[in-house]
């Protein structure tokens, strides 16, 4: 089974490297990396699974300086964070480690995709007429935009998703009770001066 290959390569590759005059065996490496890319393409793998799996792959293929193989890991968590976005789930660490980590090598087609599909689920947690209304997992989006178009200097971008978890939070704080109201528009306050909004 891939997933047993990869771990038991993976922790013959982290014991070797710690024996004293040994040679460090980068096939090793590269049979956990490859292994690890073929249990997270596995059909019915649980989606938080395959993405550890896949983002292990992409660290052992940049530890080794394999692009052959980094190539095969971002191509599997791309299509891992595909699937994610495809059915509305909403797993960021793919978004997080291509994006974040230099020596994957996203293109800025690639980059700029990863925003969009962002942009859509920010979208479908910050209205409060869906039925995924969900302004504590808008925020986790939010943030990781707002971190992007900052870097880039698209403070308009900045405003308006701040603005977009300000009105979220002020919603929801409407639906509870006084004593969770407070703490709600709090966070919708905090987004609002973010914004620009001191008023």
């Amino acid at each position: 089974h891939p997933a047993l290959v990869a771990r038991y390569a993976d922790l013959a590759w982290e014991l070797g490297a710690k024996v004293a005059g040994a040679k460090v065996r980068q096939d090793i490496a590269a049979l956990a990396a490859d292994a690890y890319v073929a249990a997270a393409a596995q059909t019915g793998r649980e989606p938080a699974l395959a993405i550890k799996d896949a983002v292990r792959s992409l660290r052992l293929a940049i530890r080794i300086r394999d692009d052959g193989r980094i190539g095969a890991a971002r191509t599997q968590l791309l299509a891992l964070h595909q699937a994610c976005i495809d059915i509305g789930d909403c797993r960021l660490e793919p978004f997080d480690v291509l994006t974040a980590e230099r020596k994957a090598e996203i293109d800025l087609a690639v980059r700029d995709k990863l925003v969009v599909d962002l942009e859509a689920l920010l979208k479908r947690f910050v209205d409060p007429q869906g039925a995924y209304f969900d302004p504590h997992v808008a925020k986790d989006v939010a943030d990781r935009l707002v971190k992007h178009y900052a870097k880039v200097g698209q403070k308009a971008e900045v405003q308006r998703v701040h603005l977009a978890i300000a009105k979220a939070f002020e919603h929801f704080a409407s639906l509870g009770s006084a004593m969770l109201a407070s703490t709600l528009l709090q966070t919708s306050m905090e987004a609002y001066r973010a914004a620009g909004d001191r008023t």
